[in-house]
């Protein structure tokens, strides 16, 4: 949670993944127990700018309080605030907030706030004078005890003590020196020699005993395309993980040599480029490479290929059908683009006009003479209905593009005739009733006479006649 907030003592410049010693004073506090205060308190810590998309954000720790000469450390990993920042610097107007654990933070201020038991002093033992012992006479004894008589003991002087020297050794104000050819970074600290509680030489900062091994981080750079030399290379930072578990980065995305991955064409997710125009088929491809953890990255979107060339379209017609308008009279030919690629045929484009057109003809009779359809008959109506297939002609070849189809304009009249049907004998005779059918047949003239039925009963009648032959 934010638990309080802070400003900075001063102005403080920050460094871009370097840690640097702030101090801080409390702003805005919690509600605090009324044993603890933070008047006189400090705060310390360690605060860096890290740069994400071309924003500035700043990263500060805390790492303890300190009260004159007394001191509470913090879990830096509790206690920590992260901030937006214009400039690379920490104002000392800038309010931050703090999360932290409320629990610690009343623990650390009370160990600054408890009384200090003074020490016992010493009684201090005064020296007795040992009396001189001399051989005086009455007289001058007598002088001596009235000059005794006027004479007052001085106070003693009391002797001041030295002051009491400490020597501590301290990481405040001092860096974490990188060290890229070892691939470590060594925490620096200074000796500070006190006097009384009182600072009297702050020595110089030089490297300790700690060490934090260097490691390469690859998630926060992006991999360096060269599409000229066909590459792409791994980028990576250094940083290291100090004592408390806080991460530093310790420099620049710089190149891996030896993390480098050759750029490649990928054909099968890019669709052929069809130019009906310059009639060409360009294959096209994307340009990846297999990188980190055997990822697939995408350097170039679909572009022409430079492994495979473009290819020419050429159009057939075997797979398409004619496109008939018999309303129109006239029919139109069909056609389709395709392209041969690594040895087969790839169909381009879906069928379409080609601009050639055939033209409708009505057909009744064969060139021989015969119909190429049956008339309609209708004996009832006494009617013939001539029938016709509408043809056209392909690359010199005739051909036929409907079934037979009445000729609703052109019916033709149905006639009877007795010819070839005269004979009395094929006659049909009712004797009981004295009468004789004749017979006829129905033809009809296209243009000459054709016939449509054989030779069947009408209704002409003959009458019998008797006679008499013999008894």
């Amino acid at each position: 949670e934010k638990l309080f907030s802070a400003s900075a003592k001063s102005l403080t410049q920050l460094i871009q993944q370097q840690a640097t010693p702030v101090q801080m004073d409390f702003k805005r506090l919690p509600d605090l127990p009324a044993d603890v205060s933070t008047e006189g308190v400090t705060i310390n810590g360690y605060s860096q700018y890290v740069d994400v998309d071309g924003q500035k954000v700043g990263q500060l720790i805390i790492t303890g309080l300190k009260k004159d000469t007394k001191e509470a450390a913090l879990d830096p990993n509790k206690f920590t605030a992260q901030f937006d920042l214009d400039t690379p610097e920490l104002p000392a107007e800038k309010a931050l907030d703090i999360k932290g654990d409320r629990a610690d933070l009343i623990e650390a201020l009370r160990k600054l706030n408890a009384e200090e038991e003074e020490p016992a002093k010493e009684e201090e033992k005064e020296d007795k004078p040992e009396a001189a012992e001399r051989q005086t006479s009455p007289v001058q004894n007598e002088a001596q005890n009235d000059q005794a008589a006027q004479y007052k003991s001085p106070e003693r002087l009391q002797s001041t003590p030295e002051p009491e020297e400490e020597i501590r050794t301290t990481t405040e104000g001092c860096s974490v020196r990188v060290d890229l050819i070892g691939e470590k970074a060594i925490q620096q600290s200074k000796v500070q020699t006190f006097k009384g509680g009182v600072l009297s030489e702050d020595g110089a900062c030089s490297d300790s005993g700690d060490e934090f091994p260097l490691k390469k981080s690859y998630d926060v750079c992006k991999d360096e395309v060269n599409l000229d030399a066909k590459i792409a290379t791994a980028q990576f930072r250094w940083f290291y993980v100090n004592a408390q578990q806080a991460r530093f980065d310790v420099s620049e995305c710089a190149p891996d040599p030896a993390k480098v991955y050759p750029i490649v064409e990928k054909h099968n997710s890019c669709a052929i480029d069809i130019n009906i125009e310059n009639k060409l088929a360009t294959p096209q491809s994307k340009l990846i490479y297999i990188g980190q953890n055997s990822t697939e990255q995408q350097v170039r979107d679909c572009a022409p290929s430079v492994e495979k060339p473009a290819v020419a379209l050429t159009q057939v017609t075997d797979s398409c059908t004619i496109k008939h308008n018999l309303a129109g009279g006239s029919s139109k030919e069909m056609g389709m683009w395709t392209y041969t690629l690594d040895g087969t045929i790839f169909q381009a484009t879906p069928c379409t006009e080609t601009g050639v057109e055939f033209s409708h003809t009505k057909v009744y009779k064969y060139d021989g003479g015969g119909d190429v359809c049956a008339p309609i008959l209708d004996l009832a109506k006494k009617t013939a209905t001539p029938q016709y297939r509408v043809e056209i002609t392909v690359a010199g070849q005739k051909q036929f593009i409907t079934e037979c189809t009445p000729d609703q304009g052109g019916s033709l009249a149905v006639k009877s005739t007795t010819e070839t049907c005269e004979n009395p004998i094929n006659f049909e005779h009712d004797i009981a009733a004295g009468v004789s059918y004749g017979k006829e047949r129905f033809y009809y003239e296209n243009p000459g006479r054709v016939y449509v039925s054989e030779c069947q009963k009408s209704a002409v009648t003959y009458q019998h006649q008797v006679e008499t032959v013999g008894w």
